[in-house]
């Protein structure tokens, strides 16, 4: 039996997205799940009502109860200290970072000086990034990137030794049809919306 996956990340009220979701993800993979909480919302699918942060500490805390796990999936980090806590508790294992920016219905879910810190010093420490469009050109901006082209934001990303992104797609209006990128290998897939 393998070693459990911890989740960091927010509770979804309307369960949409969030740590709920990824444990729904995990269980139908085959796989344990652990969770660390960064913030408790609600929410539904058209606004963000409320929002509210843990204590670093209780994050800190979270994540050392999970014990030995086997790989790491990050999600809402909610702000600075938050995204803090999390790079000095992080257990040296392979992990997934979807920068959580915004909610679906345009709510900042990370403060700006989360994004900083997140860039500064997540960013080095995982082996995936996975942004969506929207993500991915929000951190190319605080990366200095002028353009929105993919592969300016995503050369941005690795020259700042983080070693792979895969870009979500499904942010095209009126397709049927989501493309998630992998910059070294072009178009990853593509699976029905």
């Amino acid at each position: 039996m393998s070693m459990p996956v911890l989740l960091v990340g927010g509770i979804d009220s309307g369960g949409g997205a969030g740590v709920l979701r990824d444990v729904e993800t995990c269980r139908s993979l085959g796989a344990d799940a652990r969770v660390a909480v960064t913030a408790v919302t609600a929410q539904n699918n058209r606004a963000v009502i409320a929002t509210g942060a843990m204590t670093e500490e209780l994050v800190t805390a979270q994540i050392e109860a999970a014990g030995g796990v086997s790989a790491v999936k990050l999600g809402m980090l909610c702000n600075s200290a938050i995204v803090a806590a999390v790079d000095r508790a992080l257990p040296r294992v392979p992990v997934v970072l979807d920068p959580v920016l915004r909610s679906s219905s345009g709510s900042d879910l990370i403060t700006p000086e989360g994004i900083e810190v997140m860039i500064e010093r997540l960013l080095p420490q995982v082996s995936l990034l996975t942004p969506n469009l929207p993500e991915l050109k929000e951190i190319g901006r605080y990366l200095g990137v002028s353009s929105d082209e993919v592969s300016d934001c995503v050369s941005a990303i690795l020259q700042r030794r983080c070693p792979a992104v895969l870009v979500k797609g499904g942010y095209h209006g009126g397709s049927d049809v989501s493309e998630d990128w992998c910059p070294s290998s072009g178009i990853l897939g593509q699976m029905g919306a």
